[in-house]
């Protein structure tokens, strides 16, 4: 991304402020969805994000996204919870139970701001805010090549103020060569 390489240490937010200013916010934004499918496509990935609702009901990210499905993590600003919906996920209809929203009460920090960290997997979404206090996690059947990160926000304005996406290397299962311990039969 802006021609550091994927565990690169990046500049500081000013820096990146100043890239988005230089380059305009489209060509930004192609850049970033582009790096962050990178991230994605690679099958684990940890995602910190840093959100401010201000004056939005509703705001968060989608991920697993592909323009028609997504697994959408938010904050309700009203109720104060911090959600997973996998209503729209992509494949959801094999059972009724299965199309849900799992909420958890969170409050914001004193900033207004509220943070969480995402563990994604092809078939997973692990949320952990309030240091590790509240957690949900929920299985997914994403589409197949459903690997775009966005942001959305409902009833008012929102800002992500930061979001930072790692791809991780598994750690089970590798390759019988390593001596990692064969995959189950």
């Amino acid at each position: 991304f802006a021609g550091y390489g994927l565990h690169e240490r990046l500049p500081d937010h000013s820096s990146l402020t100043r890239i988005r200013q230089r380059w305009g916010a489209e060509r930004f934004r192609r850049i970033f969805e582009r790096t962050v499918q990178s991230c994605v496509a690679a099958g684990i990935a940890k995602v910190e994000v840093v959100l401010r609702p201000g004056s939005a009901e509703q705001a968060g990210i989608t991920v697993f996204g592909d323009g028609d499905t997504g697994t959408r993590i938010g904050y309700d600003r009203d109720r104060g919870r911090l959600f997973v919906d996998r209503r729209a996920s992509g494949e959801v209809d094999f059972h009724p139970a299965f199309a849900s929203i799992e909420d958890a009460p969170v409050e914001l920090d004193a900033d207004g701001t509220v943070r969480f960290e995402l563990y994604l997997d092809r078939a997973s979404v692990e949320l952990f805010a309030a240091d590790g206090m509240v957690t949900i996690t929920d299985q997914v059947f994403p589409a197949e090549g459903a690997d775009m990160i966005s942001a959305w926000s409902e009833g008012g304005a929102a800002v992500l103020e930061r979001i930072t996406v790692t791809p991780l290397e598994g750690t089970m299962w590798s390759s019988p060569d390593d001596g990692a311990a064969a995959a189950p039969a």
